[in-house]
C-alpha cells in the first residue's frame, strides 16, 4: 500500500512539473539510408544470384526470400561501414578533377 501511495505522489509531482508532451524519437536520414539501400541491393542481388544458381524452380520464391532475409541484415551492417568509406573515396577521386 505504501508503494502505491509513493508512486501516486511521485506521478502527481512529475505531472505537475513537466507539462511537455513526450517527443517521439525521430529517424535520421543517415540511419535510414543505409538500411533502405541495403534492402534494395540485397533484394535485387539475391534474386539474380538465386535465379542464376538454381534456375526458375517451383520453389524459387521461397528460396529467394530465404536468401534475402539472410542477406539483408548483413548488407545493412556492411552499408553502415561502406557508405562513409565510399563517400570519402568519391571526394578523393573527384578532387583531382576540380583543379
Amino acid at each position: 500500500m505504501l508503494q502505491r501511495t509513493q508512486m501516486a505522489a511521485h506521478m502527481a509531482i512529475s505531472s505537475d512539473t513537466d507539462t511537455r508532451a513526450p517527443t517521439p524519437m525521430r529517424l535520421k536520414p543517415h540511419h535510414v539510408m543505409p538500411v533502405m539501400m541495403s534492402a534494395i541491393m540485397a533484394f535485387v542481388m539475391t534474386a539474380v544470384i538465386t535465379l542464376l544458381n538454381l534456375g526458375l524452380t517451383p520453389d524459387f520464391l521461397k528460396l529467394w526470400m530465404h536468401a534475402f532475409l539472410l542477406a539483408w541484415p548483413i548488407a545493412a551492417v556492411a552499408a553502415f561501414f561502406a557508405i562513409p568509406l565510399a563517400q570519402r573515396a568519391t571526394r578523393f577521386i573527384t578532387a583531382f578533377g576540380s583543379d
